[in-house]
């Protein structure tokens, strides 16, 4: 059979001009944001005063429409959108690197009403916005001077109201690129045109609050720009204590070498606000855990090496493994541990994680480590424990340790297909059907008296049928579904 040709520069260019013209124009015949690319390209033949004025229709346009756009036309309208990123970023900037950054951030200003007409969940839409504030930094090195300096107007104007947060990256992206004096103005301009918050309002104005923390954050990276870490740290001192970056600052109190502030900021962290539950905690009842609190620790024991108080790192890093299981932090402790001393901590690390109360944590550990031995004896010395409920972490261990480890996966399965019967899960009998054909696979590998203290497979199927087999229409000689058989939607036992 012959291959199909690759397409590619060197293999269309025997075609020659007329034969490509034909195909651009069949293609833009029906291809609105390919027209739209041609367009461009035949624009940037009459020099870039030309594809500024084309760019500058459509982002009039966006700025005008008031359509919801529904969801069947959702994918042309962003492909037309990236188009005419593409058009700004390409051939405009190519030609004028100032003319283009300023139609890049008018560009991002119609964020602010494109995102009233689409549902974005997909966070396609927002994707190329983010791409778009991505390339300013590009176009802005390439200008003149003359010319970055009127960007802090431009960026004003157009985006200084912003609601989706892209004006501080916005700043944060031309900023180094903006001379000194000019960045400093711009500062001042922002202090005096940020908006006040009233702390002790009775009603909170989130969008003026909002708006105002934008600015603050633009300072911010100004301050950055200038290299001024104490106008950094000030300016965070002027938010709420709730509300304060402590793992930024610290961290770039770190880098400066300032250790001793370094670790004060970063223990002012909170430690609770928003809490979380993994899986495998809601499993094990476990408490709460505050990710603010806990995503920190890393950076603290770094600064506790950095101040030469290197006990003190290794202990917090075996704390918070010891209290997550995590095996984040059991590598972080290792990489800092003394020479030949991993072993030492290795059996240490698992015989407390064998002990631990939290058996689910534990077998998640075991996986990701990996150690799936571990993982197996984990499940066979705790095989009252597991519930079916959870099959969002047994059938994912089940499935990792079958091949190597069927006694665990037995284990396993049964436990889900349990949970399946015993609760008549009729949506879940497709599922069930599929534990009990790997169930009697398994068992034609091992044999269940493999299988200490459980029921060996014959006997588990019989007890299937005296306890459910009259909602499942069990058939089979003696009872007994012959092995392999699956059920349909609404059996498990029968066929």
């Amino acid at each position: 059979m012959a291959r199909k040709p690759q397409i590619s520069r060197e293999s269309l260019e025997p075609l020659g001009i007329a034969k490509f013209a034909d195909l651009v124009v069949a293609e833009s015949a029906h291809n609105p944001s390919f027209r739209r690319s041609v367009n461009a390209a035949l624009a940037a033949l009459k020099g870039p005063q030309a594809v500024a004025a084309l760019i500058d229709r459509r982002l009039s346009a966006l700025a005008r429409a008031r359509g919801f756009i529904d969801w069947d036309k959702a994918r042309d309208f962003a492909a037309d959108l990236d188009s005419t990123l593409q058009s700004i970023s390409g051939e405009l900037a190519a030609a004028y690197p100032a003319m283009a950054a300023e139609r890049l951030i008018a560009f991002v200003a119609t964020s602010a009403q494109v995102f009233k007409r689409i549902d974005d969940s997909s966070g396609h839409i927002q994707g190329i916005y983010e791409e778009a504030i991505a390339k300013l930094g590009g176009m802005a090195a390439a200008m003149p001077e003359k010319a970055r300096r009127l960007l802090p107007d431009i960026a004003m104007a157009k985006l200084s109201g912003d609601e989706h947060g892209y004006f501080g990256d916005i700043v944060a992206g031309l900023a180094p690129h903006i001379p000194p004096d000019a960045l400093k103005a711009w500062d001042s301009r922002l202090a005096a045109e940020s908006p006040v918050v009233e702390k002790n309002a009775k009603e909170r104005d989130w969008g003026l609050a909002a708006r105002a923390s934008q600015f603050l954050a633009a300072r911010q990276h100004i301050a950055l720009a200038l290299g001024d870490l104490d106008q950094i740290i000030k300016l965070e001192e002027t938010r709420e204590p709730r509300r304060r970056d402590h793992k930024s600052v610290a961290t770039l109190l770190l880098k400066a070498g300032r250790h001793e502030e370094a670790l004060h900021w970063i223990r002012q962290r909170e430690k609770d606000g928003i809490a979380y539950m993994s899986r495998t905690m809601l499993a094990d009842r476990a408490d709460v855990i505050y990710p603010i609190f806990w995503n920190g620790v890393p950076l603290e024991a770094q600064i506790l090496d950095a101040l030469d108080r290197k006990d003190e790192a290794q202990a917090l890093r075996w704390n918070a493994f010891e209290k997550n299981l995590n095996p984040a932090f059991l590598r972080e402790h290792l990489q800092h541990a003394d020479d030949f001393a991993e072993f030492e901590i290795l059996d240490r690390a698992f015989a407390m994680v064998n002990g631990a109360p939290q058996v689910y944590a534990a077998l998640e550990f075991y996986l990701k480590w990996p150690e799936p031995e571990k993982a197996a004896d984990l499940i066979v010395r705790h095989r009252e424990r597991w519930d079916g409920r959870h099959y969002d972490i047994l059938a994912e261990a089940a499935d990792m340790l079958e091949r190597g480890f069927p006694a665990a996966a037995t284990i396993l399965y049964r436990a889900l297909l349990n949970d399946i019967l015993v609760n008549g899960k009729s949506k879940a009998y497709g599922h069930g059907a599929r534990y009990l054909s790997r169930l009697d696979r398994l068992d034609a590998e091992i044999g269940s008296s493999a299988i200490p203290g459980l029921a060996s497979h014959v006997n588990y199927r019989l007890e299937l049928t005296r306890a459910h087999g009259r909602e499942n229409r069990l058939l089979g000689p003696g009872g007994v579904t012959p092995p392999g058989v699956s059920g349909g939607n609404r059996t498990i036992l029968g066929y």
